[in-house]
């Protein structure tokens, strides 16, 4: 089991959760915000590639070991704070929500939806297992049905993606909102594909029931 690691900085803490053996973690901005924005660092054998990035105390100290090589956009209104951490660390931020390749060993671009108004894609490494998505799936209990630890989007659930992503076997998924998965992340991802239509009511009712908790 991964464990979930903090870095203290003069008094401040990121919400950090490891991801892999190699050092990437998917960190929380601000737990205590209602939809959980989070992002992930990538660990690349000579720096940090950071996906959806938001500002955090701390995030600095975490990423001190190596340098920043890039940052990625899974989708545009996911740019967040990307253009800040971007001019911070001398590097350039990439959208890549039309399936344009990475110039960096192991990790694949997938185009996962092209609707209007939403277009995304998802990072994976498969010699790690490591998935990492936007909004197309999330561990909040506004993606869930209350009895699952990873939920499609609401929005797409009349409509899911058939995207056969379950084949993929993921050993750890970071999300755009809430915490990864990194146990039974290959079970959580099939059961979450395979019911995202039927679990619609489900949803719903998690989300009224669990609305201001």
């Amino acid at each position: 089991m991964l464990k979930i690691h903090q870095c203290i900085c003069l008094g401040c803490a990121i919400d950090r959760h490891a991801l892999d053996l190699h050092g990437s973690f998917s960190w929380i901005a601000d737990p205590g915000e209602r939809i959980a924005r989070a992002s992930t660092a990538i660990a690349l054998q000579d720096g940090w590639l950071l996906v959806d990035p938001v500002e955090a105390p701390g995030l600095d100290v975490a990423l001190a070991e190596r340098p920043v090589r890039g940052i990625v956009l899974l989708m545009a209104r996911h740019r967040r704070d990307s253009e800040a951490v971007a001019a911070r660390h001398g590097v350039a931020g990439q959208l890549v929500d039309d399936g344009a390749p990475l110039p960096f060993a192991g990790v694949q671009v997938r185009r996962t939806l092209r609707r209007p108004g939403w277009r995304e894609a998802l990072l994976w490494l498969d010699d790690r297992g490591l998935l990492v998505v936007g909004d197309l799936y999330g561990t909040l209990p506004y993606f869930l049905t209350g009895s699952d630890v990873l939920g499609m989007h609401p929005a797409l659930r009349p409509l899911p993606p058939r995207l056969g992503l379950a084949e993929l076997r993921p050993r750890a998924i970071a999300v755009g909102h809430g915490r990864p998965v990194t146990n039974g992340a290959a079970e959580a991802l099939e059961l979450a594909e395979r019911t995202a239509l039927r679990g619609l009511p489900r949803n719903w009712w998690h989300i009224v029931r669990t609305r201001g908790h």
